[in-house]
């Protein structure tokens, strides 16, 4: 450009008269026209792959290289036009950069070009993967039932005894109101929300949250606490290991399969159901991200279980006042709307409840403290007059047991004494004969719960290690193969004359059979 500048600086006319003579002799569109022989490469080559090694060649690469360039290309051109015009106007050419130079500098420029977009290449990629891995180790802040405190204070808060004494009073530093991890104490949730709040009263700074902390809970948890704080945890991840611990409440999955099997007892009443199907189908939402989705899952959950418990004719009219909102709203309705709308019915589907509903293990429907995983303990009064309405047994078997209970019966009437009690002279006082009965009593108890209750009965082969509704191994056709066998109703005489047993299986799968080939074959 210093040349074209020098082209106008002479004055005289005779010289710019030259000057134009000699720009309208050159031929322009000759050196801007590209050579045949020589195309512009659109794919650059690499710089350091393709340098070559010899220190002759260099200076042939840079022109090849800047050639090869579209801008490059440019600039040489330029160069040789300024070149011929400073060789027509006899101007000196040590202010003209050369050729080499030109080439040599331009892939110079592409070198650092290229450097910095690499480096800006690689830093977004770093940062990309840095992003990823932060939000897979963060999943679980998605879904956490208490999100820790983010705003903290920059500066020390707590400067004046009168600050401390306000800071005492705000969080829950009282020995009632600590969270030592006891299940008759604070609740998890309860202590962390108390915390999140106090927080955002007086806006504390880190250091200064984590000592408070310290002193709002005791015990194991304290020191839990207080090795977190040792190993430089954040308070995110201290959240998160408290609720791990300490959060018992039910799963998503474990609240979902009870939500999906759940029906109506008859003790319970609409409101009780409602309430119940509420803390499970929260509990089942909960694996969303808190916004619309999780909101929508938890009211269809709701309603779908509400509808599954009940039954047939609540269940009808539940659906229709939903169908019947749904219309009128241009949308499903929620949960607590359709609450709202079955207010007018709920002495009719208490009283469906109360006669078709599924009856109840207990007084009430089972529960569990806080959604937890412990049920809790009741006491429930046993009918002994149905203890042989069991639907697992088969007739033979509950007139077997009815009728050994009453010949047990009739024979603890006058037990016997042991000779020991004989030999002693307060043998017949009414103390060591109530003893006695009370400890016979217990021993027969004892093996009948053995025998019937801890263990089994099969009635075809009178064995104790399993029951006739399992496959008996005793049980075989003429060959040898073990056949599935129902019970009979009257019992097998062979058995009942040969082991004095009476056995309820058909005489063809008799295992008291010598030979049970030839039996067979004789029958045919």
């Amino acid at each position: 450009m210093k040349i074209l500048g020098k082209l106008k600086m002479p004055s005289n006319a005779s010289s710019r008269s030259s000057s134009v003579a000699s720009l309208a002799s050159l031929n322009l569109d000759e050196v801007f026209s590209a050579p045949e022989t020589e195309t512009i490469n659109q794919t650059m080559p690499d710089i350091e792959t393709n340098m070559p090694t010899d220190i002759i060649e260099i200076p042939a690469y840079y022109k090849n290289f800047t050639m090869s360039h579209p801008l490059g290309n440019l600039l040489v051109r330029l160069t040789s036009i300024n070149t011929e015009l400073c060789k027509k106007n006899n101007i000196k050419e040590h202010d003209l950069p050369e050729l080499g130079e030109v080439c040599s500098q331009f892939v110079e420029a592409i070198k650092l070009e290229r450097n910095k977009v690499a480096s800006k290449v690689n830093k977004a990629t770093v940062d990309l993967e840095d992003t990823i891995l932060m939000k897979e180790l963060n999943f679980h802040n998605i879904n956490t039932p208490v999100k820790p405190p983010t705003q903290f204070s920059q500066i020390p808060v707590i400067t004046t005894p009168a600050k401390m004494a306000e800071v005492i009073k705000t969080f829950p530093t009282k020995s009632s109101q600590k969270f030592s991890g006891n299940s008759n104490g604070v609740n998890i949730l309860e202590f962390l929300n108390s915390m999140n709040t106090s927080q955002a009263i007086l806006n504390l700074s880190k250091p200064e949250f984590l000592q408070i902390l310290l002193k709002c809970v005791s015990g194991k948890v304290y020191g839990l606490v207080l090795e977190c704080i040792s190993y430089d945890h954040d308070i995110p991840d201290l959240y998160h290991s408290l609720l791990t611990l300490y959060d018992n409440r039910l799963s998503s999955s474990a609240a979902r399969r009870i939500l999906m099997t759940y029906k109506a007892p008859k003790p319970a009443t609409l409101t009780k159901v409602q309430s119940y199907i509420l803390e499970l189908a929260s509990r089942v939402a909960s694996q969303l991200p808190v916004g619309k989705s999780r909101t929508s899952m938890f009211n269809i959950e709701a309603t779908n279980a509400l509808v599954r418990s009940l039954p047939h004719y609540s269940s009808t009219l539940v659906t229709n006042v939903m169908n019947t909102l749904a219309a009128k709203l241009e949308r499903n309705p929620s949960f607590v709307e359709l609450t709202k709308a079955l207010t007018k019915y709920v002495d009719s589907i208490n009283l469906d409840i109360s006669r078709n509903g599924m009856p109840g293990v207990g007084k009430y429907t089972p529960h569990f403290d806080n959604l937890g995983t412990k049920p809790r303990h009741r006491v429930y009064a046993l009918n002994r007059n149905n203890r042989y309405n069991n639907p697992r047994e088969n007739s033979n078997t509950r007139n077997y047991r009815q009728q050994r209970d009453k010949n047990q019966r009739g024979q603890n009437r006058q037990p016997k004494r042991v000779n020991s009690m004989k030999s002693n002279k307060y043998a017949d006082s009414p103390r060591n004969e109530r003893v006695y009965n009370m400890n016979q009593g217990q021993q027969n108890n004892a093996t009948r719960q053995q025998r019937y209750f801890k263990g089994l009965y099969c009635s075809l082969c009178g064995a104790n290690n399993h029951s006739a509704d399992q496959v008996c191994y005793k049980m075989r056709d003429s060959t040898g193969r073990i056949v599935e066998t129902v019970p009979t109703y009257y019992h097998c005489e062979l058995c009942f004359r040969k082991l004095g047993k009476k056995l309820y299986h058909p005489e063809a799968t008799c295992f008291s059979k010598e030979n049970r080939s030839e039996d067979n074959q004789k029958k045919a």
